[in-house]
């Protein structure tokens, strides 16, 4: 199952990039059917698709909020000016290495809210 249109068509599209001619010479060993499902109704493959360290960020910041503080990434995010979108944040070792940059952000947050 694949939530890639695009990867659905794979199988069947007559002419192919050398990229995807070197990904066929390597599936063609294996018995695949590749099949589209809408990542919202994919939520198997998205739960095994996720990186590790998004699945531990999420599980600080959900002690972070039980706490009644804003979470990290939530600094983080805006620090960035990320999308909400998990799948937009940069990738790094780990969040923390954010963690002065993402506190200066919250003093001149506090700052300019104290002057308003």
């Amino acid at each position: 199952m694949t939530d890639n249109v695009a990867t659905s068509y794979f199988q069947t599209r007559k002419k192919l990039s050398p990229k995807q001619v070197r990904w066929q010479d390597i599936l063609v060993e294996f018995i695949y059917l590749l099949e589209y499902k809408p990542g919202k109704a994919n939520v198997m493959a998205d739960a095994l698709s996720r990186k590790a360290e998004l699945a531990t960020m999420n599980a600080t910041d959900r002690v972070i909020q039980r706490r009644g503080v804003p979470s990290y990434t939530e600094y983080l995010v805006k620090w960035k000016d990320f999308p909400d979108s998990e799948a937009s944040w940069e990738r790094g070792d780990t969040l923390w290495q954010f963690v002065e940059h993402i506190q200066r952000y919250k003093d001149d947050d506090a700052k300019r809210m104290s002057r308003a």
